[in-house]
């Protein structure tokens, strides 16, 4: 028996994207631009530690793709509150959401075309695995779980969304919809929007 030929991800069809519009989740990586409140838990295993981080996360246009930056307040119990702040490229390509470091290093990617998609970084020998999850969108997470000889926690990343977005797309009009049906979402009795 012959092989099966492998096939590349195909890139997000336009009948794909009008069915993800109408189940939920971001379609696109401008789904993401505007404001969000970020709240983070850090479970630091290897210090025996907690931290919390309180801020906002704000996407904004630039070149082809989005700048992420976020700032908040890091806690840790008996340590002075510090203000910490991450900067990130996010683009996309095809069906997926590529993250790069500010330099333009590459940090990892995920398939868009998934309500929890996975990603892998690796960092020297430590390993990075996130685990993303849009099933609360607008709101979503990002987990990730670090192990590796010279870190270990798992930090659990909340987006609840602030801001408002621009343009016409198959989200925007979904959104507009479940805001103008009864109940909140088509077809169900959930309330599609929360207050933070």
């Amino acid at each position: 028996m012959g092989r099966l030929p492998s096939f590349a991800a195909p890139a997000v069809s336009a009948m794909a994207e009008k069915a993800r519009a109408m189940e939920g989740g971001p379609c696109r990586l401008g789904d993401f631009k505007g404001r969000w409140r970020l709240v983070r838990v850090i479970e630091d295993r290897r210090a025996d530690a907690i931290g919390t981080l309180e801020g906002e996360a704000v996407f904004s246009v630039r070149g082809g793709g989005l700048f992420y930056r976020e700032t908040g307040t890091l806690v840790y119990a008996g340590l002075t509150p510090v203000m910490a702040e991450r900067r990130y490229l996010w683009r996309q390509e095809g069906g997926d959401i590529v993250v790069d470091y500010e330099t333009g290093a590459s940090f990892h990617r995920f398939a868009l075309r998934h309500r929890t998609p996975g990603a892998v970084h690796r960092c020297a020998a430590d390993l990075y695995r996130a685990a993303y999850d849009f099933t609360d969108w607008p709101g979503w997470r990002a987990i990730w779980t670090v192990s590796g000889p010279r870190k270990e926690y798992r930090m659990v990343s909340r987006y609840s969304f602030r801001g408002e977005r621009d343009g016409d797309d198959p989200c925007a009009r979904r959104d507009k919809r479940a805001q103008d049906t009864p109940g909140g979402r088509i077809g169900t009795g959930k309330p599609r929007w929360r207050s933070s």
